[in-house]
């Protein structure tokens, strides 16, 4: 499995002084970010056990800037397709977005 690893630094004094958030972010190749000034949200790809099979798309938000998540929401199912190169939007009034591709409705080459 491809090994990347994400982390969050948050500056609260415009940039002068940086801290690196305690807890991780997933290890996943597919790791997508939405700030708002209350909430981070987080969209993944989390893998099996095997590279790019049964890849599952999950949610997750943090109330104190990535310094600790919510429980993983999973938004699709691993079955034999795969689900992959998540998106994520989100407004300043609380609305979010998030879009993926899945191979389960279709070829992955149709480019839908």
């Amino acid at each position: 499995l491809l090994k990347k690893r994400y982390d969050i630094l948050v500056s609260l004094d415009g940039g002068n002084t940086w801290t690196r958030n305690r807890e991780k972010l997933p290890n996943s190749p597919e790791v997508r970010l939405a700030i708002t000034p209350r909430y981070f949200h987080l969209v993944y790809v989390k893998y099996g056990a095997r590279k790019y099979i049964g890849g599952e798309t999950r949610y997750r938000f943090s109330k104190n800037f990535g310094k600790s998540w919510k429980k993983d929401v999973k938004l699709t199912s691993i079955d034999r397709f795969s689900s992959y190169n998540p998106t994520i939007t989100a407004t300043q009034n609380g609305f979010v977005a998030v879009a993926w591709r899945d191979g389960k409705y279709g070829s992955i080459s149709d480019g839908f």
